[in-house]
């Protein structure tokens, strides 16, 4: 019997059973081999052959080997933290819990899904903005007040990027803005009982006026 061992960095010990008839079946009997599965990626592995028989048993020289890398696991939504402004939103966020593997680089698309002022073009398809695996923050600038802003954010190793993770975030309202009167303009006509006033058209800042 052949008895293939397997010792994780974890500690975490599993053994795998093979016959020489299923390892003969697999290759010629000069070339018996087995395959250990279900193996975290990007990690080191401790591989060690035991060999018994009825007159006992024999090891192998220890081997380690690391596990290759995988496409890495989504950023955790409870460390996303956004602190909304008025035209701007700051993002924060961690790394992926199970990495699996070197994180080269993270990437944030964005867009405008809904606003309380009907007259604000929402950003679509949105944007996309490229940063570098040591970056846990960023700033998104030159948004408009009072609209929700979709950000999904991935990591990426060498195996390509992970699966997303969304975050909402509607920035602040602000007082809208009316330009300036000169003293000249600002009355057009006067009666005995009315005056007649102009009224410069506002500028919304987020919601309807």
């Amino acid at each position: 019997m052949f008895l293939d061992e397997a010792v994780l960095e974890s500690g975490l010990r599993q053994n795998f059973l093979s016959s020489t008839e299923t390892l003969q079946r697999m290759r010629p009997p000069s070339t018996p081999r087995h395959l250990v599965g279900n193996l975290p990626p990007y990690t080191n592995v401790s591989l060690k052959m035991i060999l018994t028989n009825p007159e006992g048993r024999k090891e192998s020289d220890e081997t380690i080997i690391q596990t290759d890398e995988d496409v890495p696991g989504s950023v955790p939504s409870q460390s996303l933290r956004a602190t909304p402004f008025e035209d701007r939103i700051l993002l924060y966020w961690k790394e992926p819990t199970e990495p699996n593997g070197i994180i080269t680089q993270y990437e944030i698309h964005y867009s405008g899904v809904r606003s309380f002022d009907p007259s604000v073009p929402l950003q679509r398809p949105g944007l996309t903005v490229s940063l570098p695996s040591n970056a846990t923050h960023h700033l998104f600038s030159q948004l408009h007040p009072g609209v929700t802003y979709q950000l999904l954010i991935r990591a990426s190793t060498s195996k390509g990027f992970g699966t997303a993770t969304t975050l909402n975030v509607t920035t602040n309202i602000s007082a809208p803005t009316i330009d300036e009167y000169d003293g000249s303009e600002a009355f057009l006509n006067e009666t005995a009982t009315t005056i007649t006033v102009l009224l410069k058209p506002a500028q919304a800042k987020g919601a309807p006026i």
